[in-house]
């Protein structure tokens, strides 16, 4: 579970961000839109969506969260990071200041039923500083703090409750590693733990470094859990695509035909086939699902995401939900998250759109919503609904429209 997350100096963030899970004190949809967490110190919010123009950072915010978790994920490895697999620690650009400061992530989550407290400042080059706290019980503990010397090494700081060789490890971090990521290799207990909860449990789903393959992993549990298929095809005639089935086959293919010589030039990959019953006939006829819609094939990619994150209690993050699908779709995605029938391990769903129809009080809490804008300097903010302290009730939908809350595009008179 996620509870908070900051950036600064990341892309249009030039100041510290902060996204939060915390609810308010507001007792609207509190029975389905919300759950206690007694670690996180109250309760939280099971979905939150990010409004803004386009341009204004709402992709950067997924971005950002997909960066940090790449950076725990591979920074190890060094030919990954700093050869043919660079990690996108790009700065704010319109300030030649920021140009030669770390970028900073922080990650406040829940793991084991402890809020735990990761963060670290990074170039390209160099880690600068990187940091682990725990409050098992609200107390709090630090595990390690590292901080940067003049000659470019790292000062270290470990807590009592930090296990194992720690001066080992820190002999073998290098300047452009993670503490965290060493140690996960290392197969460090304590640290093993949180990598690994930033690999199951925080998932931008889309496509690029750092994001979730949501669509090969559908169609690689549906190939291999029976269950998981059912319930997959179950959806997606839910989702009244006329398909009454799904076929996953191997395929084998020539990788060297696609300019990728290897030792071994043959490999195989999943195909996926849907069902589709015919009008004036008992038979089925079978379309590759690259022949499919784009919203069918959209949905179908976030079918597995959304069942994993609901059956285990985990954080989905997707990047314009209501790309290629109907906005009656996207709502009811959302309604299985608030609801404890639905979602009743406290999932979360995390997601940007430009739907201004889920602007609605039946669907989201006022601090469900967030806004990013630019400012005149091109720095993007992010800031909750609640900034603007709205009234119970107030039509959502015409006051965004309406530039009450900001986060809309200023247009010219198009003359083309």
């Amino acid at each position: 579970m996620l509870i908070e997350f900051r950036v600064t100096n990341y892309r249009s963030f030039r100041d510290e961000q902060i996204f939060s899970f915390m609810a308010s004190p507001s007792t609207e949809l509190i029975d389905t839109n919300t759950f206690q967490c007694d670690a996180a110190g109250g309760r939280l919010l099971t979905s939150s969506v990010v409004y803004g123009a386009n341009g204004a950072g709402k992709s950067n915010l997924i971005k950002a969260i997909a960066v940090m978790r790449e950076m725990v994920l591979v920074s190890a490895k060094e030919q990954l990071l700093f050869g043919g697999h660079d990690v996108d620690l790009d700065p704010y650009r319109l300030d030649i200041n920021s140009l030669k400061e770390p970028i900073s992530f922080e990650a406040t989550f829940i793991l084991n039923g402890i809020r735990h407290q990761y963060g670290f400042t990074a170039t390209r080059e160099r880690v600068f500083e990187e940091w682990l706290h725990a409050y098992p019980k609200n107390h709090p503990q630090k595990l390690f703090e590292r901080t940067p010397k003049d000659d470019d090494s790292s000062s270290w700081s470990f807590g009592t409750h930090m296990k194992g060789d720690k001066a080992l490890l820190a002999n073998a971090t290098r300047r452009n590693a993670l503490y965290l990521s060493v140690g996960a290799a290392l197969n460090h207990a304590t640290l093993t733990e949180i990598y690994n909860w930033f690999l199951h449990h925080l998932r931008p789903t889309g496509g690029g470094p750092g994001f979730w393959a949501g669509y090969s992993f559908t169609a690689r549990q549906s190939k291999t859990d029976p269950k998981f298929k059912l319930k997959v095809e179950q959806l997606l005639a839910d989702a009244d695509f006329g398909i009454s089935g799904l076929v996953i086959e191997d395929e084998t293919i020539d990788v060297n035909e696609r300019g990728t010589p290897r030792i071994e030039p043959w490999s195989t990959r999943l195909r996926i086939f849907t069902n589709h019953k015919m009008r004036n006939s008992d038979e089925i006829t079978r379309f590759d699902l690259s022949n499919e819609s784009s919203g069918t094939q959209r949905f179908f990619n976030l079918i597995g995401p959304v069942l994993e994150a609901l059956e285990d209690g985990r954080l989905i993050i997707i990047d314009e939900l209501d790309s290629s699908l109907h906005p009656l779709m996207v709502r009811k995605l959302v309604e299985v998250f608030n609801s404890t029938t639905t979602n009743p391990k406290g999932a979360q769903i995390l997601f940007t759109t430009h739907d201004a129809t889920l602007l609605d009080p039946e669907l989201f809490r006022r601090d469900q919503i967030w806004f990013t804008e630019k400012d005149s300097l091109g720095q993007s903010h992010i800031y909750p609904l609640l900034e603007y302290s709205p009234r119970k009730g107030e039509a959502l939908q015409k006051g965004y429209l309406a530039g009450r809350y900001g986060a809309i595009p200023i247009l010219g008179d198009f003359k083309f």
